[in-house]
């Protein structure tokens, strides 16, 4: 019925969730003017819905056609006919054009440049030529005033030089005009747009399932390898990059981008500054994974320098993955203080769980696995269980599905060995867990062999551990420590392997 039904899941509240009280203020005065709505009862459903703004209680499609359309009196109770839910609809939906048309209105407002050189392109094309070099001028002071690396910069500077080519040009189309600046510009531009979408796309190739083409890329690492591009840090960066994940001189291509990011840092805007920063994160992933563990080193080097820059803040908040995967860098090269640090650090910072109606307290599932890493570290295995339990379940999220069912077959091995027997039950049955979710998993070929080879050799320990009947052979206990120590096996929680085959070795000559 819809007196039951709410508008709580519609488009228009998810636009209005995302605005700040600032913005809704100004949306307000948007809404208001007659140029960009001339319909009252779209004004009157916003000023009915700011006033619930941010959380927006349970918004009942009755209760709101009643405030809105008051003068249309409805039965208490009442569901809507069908000529008033369809009124309803097409306010709701001209409100949320509306909101569309205004956080356009905003994005452009923010770049200045690109205002004036389109406004100065609007002059040319209305013969109102006298008034562009002062348009061109502030264009040209604000864009100096931006970080070059910021990530819509090239492509500015590229359509301001061609906006001022074009009034030269106007002004005096015989006159011998330059046009070198308009070329170079264009090319910078041009070679910072195909190289980040090449170095998205193969980083993508090692992460998702996928391969990709790169049209005119044998041309454009000719023209790289023979030009210097040093001065142009953003073209700079993005070819060590893409070399990277090409696997051609790393040592190289390592060093020098690692120098870029350090001794050029206000060249960039943070949020090309964080997108850099994923390509080496998943860089050092790439090779740690195939068993270079000295790039755990590298990984943790890059959170202690990021997250004290506030690179991976979006907006108030952290983002959840980046601290996750902060902590489990500082455990990776065994620094409990750091992970201590990161955990009391920034979870303040990160985002606000919903309130659910099963738990009347705010749960923090991302902190409770981010302490659970933390006591598998320790080997602190009953405290680990107990944020599992406070969990409930992984967070939202694929990978958190892999982290936790990961988590929970290490915990439960521990706890199988160390105290009741019941745990060997809950063991083998996260194994299975793990063992089906990997099954159906949207991942690359590489990343789902990670963890396959995981299960796999998890299940003979397993097997070698609780199999009283027929004692395993010393060389089919070695046979698994070899696979594991293998450098060509794509394995996580390598480590973690290791010590318990040993510890398994160990463990069955006490008993011989």
């Amino acid at each position: 019925m819809n007196t039951k039904k709410t508008i709580n899941d519609s488009r228009l509240i998810a636009l209005l969730k995302a605005l700040s009280n600032r913005e809704m203020k100004a949306l307000s005065e948007f809404v208001a003017s007659p140029f960009f709505n001339k319909k009252e009862k779209v004004r009157d459903l916003l000023s009915y819905l700011k006033k619930r703004h941010p959380d927006f209680p349970s918004l009942y499609r009755t209760q709101l056609y009643q405030h809105v359309f008051s003068e249309n009196n409805i039965i208490s109770g009442a569901e809507l006919d069908g000529k008033q839910d369809q009124q309803l609809r097409y306010a709701m939906s001209d409100l949320a054009k509306l909101v569309e048309k205004y956080l356009l209105y905003e994005k452009q407002a923010e770049n200045t440049v690109r205002e004036k050189y389109q406004l100065a392109e609007v002059f040319l094309s209305r013969n109102l030529g006298k008034y562009v070099p002062e348009l061109l001028r502030i264009a040209e002071k604000k864009q100096a005033e931006r970080p070059e690396g910021e990530p819509t910069y090239m492509h500015d500077k590229y359509l301001l030089s061609e906006t001022r080519l074009r009034y030269q040009l106007t002004i005096d189309h015989i006159k011998n005009v330059g046009m070198q600046m308009a070329i170079d510009n264009f090319q910078h531009h041009a070679l910072v747009g195909q190289l980040r979408l090449y170095v998205a796309a193969i980083s993508r190739e090692h992460s998702m399932p996928g391969t990709y083409n790169y049209p005119m890329s044998r041309e454009l690492l000719e023209h790289l390898a023979t030009n210097d591009y040093t001065h142009v840090p953003i073209v700079d960066a993005y070819y060590r990059i893409f070399m990277l994940f090409r696997g051609e001189d790393v040592d190289t291509h390592y060093t020098r981008l690692r120098r870029i990011l350090m001794e050029q840092n206000s060249y960039f805007s943070h949020s090309e500054l964080r997108y850099l920063y994923t390509f080496l994160l998943n860089f050092c992933n790439l090779h740690i994974n195939r068993g270079n563990l000295e790039y755990n080193k590298e990984k943790f080097l890059v959170y202690e320098r990021t997250l004290s820059e506030n690179i991976w803040q979006g907006g108030k908040y952290i983002s959840q993955d980046h601290f996750i995967l902060a902590v489990r860098a500082a455990l990776e090269i065994k620094n409990v203080s750091a992970a201590k640090y990161i955990i009391e650090t920034y979870n303040k910072d990160l985002p606000r769980p919903k309130k659910r109606p099963d738990r009347p307290t705010i749960e923090y599932p991302i902190t409770h696995l981010a302490y659970t890493f933390l006591f598998v570290a320790e080997e602190k295995y009953e405290e680990a269980e107990v944020y599992l339990i406070k969990m409930g379940g992984p967070p939202e999220g694929f990978y958190y599905g892999i982290y936790f069912r990961l988590l929970c077959t290490q915990i439960y091995y521990e706890l199988s060995i160390s105290t009741q027997k019941h745990y060997r039950k809950l063991l083998k049955a996260d194994i299975e867990n793990l063992q089906s979710y990997l099954r159906y998993a949207p991942m690359s070929a590489r990343n789902k062999e990670l963890y396959t080879n995981y299960l796999k050799i998890m299940k003979r320990i397993y097997n070698m551990r609780f199999n009283k009947i027929n004692p395993p052979s010393q060389k089919v206990l070695e046979k698994i420590k070899y696979d594991i120590e293998d450098p060509n096996l794509l394995l996580v929680a390598r480590e973690w392997l290791l010590k318990k085959i040993n510890e398994l070795i160990e463990y069955w000559n006490k008993k011989r």
